[in-house]
């Protein structure tokens, strides 16, 4: 084979390359705002509620330290799509500095199979999820809701109250987090991010008294038993869970 040969042979189909967009996780952020989810979230839900999307059962797959998780569904909205996701949930990922999820979601078009892109699943993850808790809590919690309660203040914890911050407009934020001076980060960035007043507190049991809304964007799992909302004493709150497993 020549030099002309093989540059031939090593480039890329133009058509192909063209036809798929390749997005970062920094890309999906640029696309939109954290509550312009909620109107698209709510109308998969009504999809699902109609039979109109094709939503098999997870797969999991175990890994050393971690595991991965591939869901993927049919829609049909102006146009039909196959979507994807493969997320790794790595716990013991913040030790080394890197994310707790991250993945991949494969759009392929649905008449043809024609794959259309790929995107950075991080932000997509968070942002879906938060948006699912925001439209429970427009639907479910009380009129005079005006507390929102942050139990864990990674990545989701962020996304969450972004979302809900715009959707429920509280006059109060209260965070809690197992590692406290993350509690304490979060809230000052919060509160300039929002404008909000955000106060980190000690102990979890204090941020789900305070809270009219409660988020817990953590794993449930590892934690004692007077950390878990079977032990508080809470009364006319909405409560949402993320458990890391997304």
């Amino acid at each position: 084979m020549n030099s002309d040969d093989r540059v031939r042979a090593e480039r890329p189909s133009t058509s192909v390359d063209h036809s798929i967009r390749v997005l970062s996780r920094r890309d999906v952020a640029a696309l939109m705002k954290s509550w312009e989810y909620v109107e698209p979230v709510a109308a998969a839900f009504r999809c699902l509620a109609d039979e109109s999307v094709d939503l098999p059962l997870p797969m999991h797959i175990a890994a050393d330290g971690g595991s991965f998780h591939v869901k993927g569904c049919f829609v049909d909205f102006d146009q039909p799509f196959v979507a994807v996701k493969l997320n790794a949930n790595y716990p013991g990922n913040g030790k080394l500095g890197l994310p707790t999820i991250q993945g991949v979601v494969l759009l392929c078009g649905g008449e043809s199979g024609t794959v259309r892109a790929f995107l950075d699943s991080m932000e997509l993850t968070a942002r879906r999820a938060a948006a699912a808790s925001a439209l429970a809590a427009r639907n479910l919690a009380r009129n005079d809701a005006n507390v929102i309660a942050i139990c864990g203040c990674g990545v989701q914890g962020q996304a969450h109250l972004e979302v809900l911050a715009h959707t429920l407009h509280p006059s109060r934020v209260v965070a809690w987090d197992v590692d406290k001076t993350r509690a304490i980060s979060f809230a000052r960035q919060m509160a300039d991010k929002l404008g909000l007043e955000v106060a980190a507190v000690p102990d979890i049991a204090d941020a789900a008294g305070a809270g009219d809304v409660i988020v817990t964007a953590t794993r449930s799992s590892p934690l004692p038993h007077t950390h878990r909302p079977a032990a508080w004493s809470i009364r006319g709150c909405n409560w949402r869970r993320q458990s890391g497993q997304e």
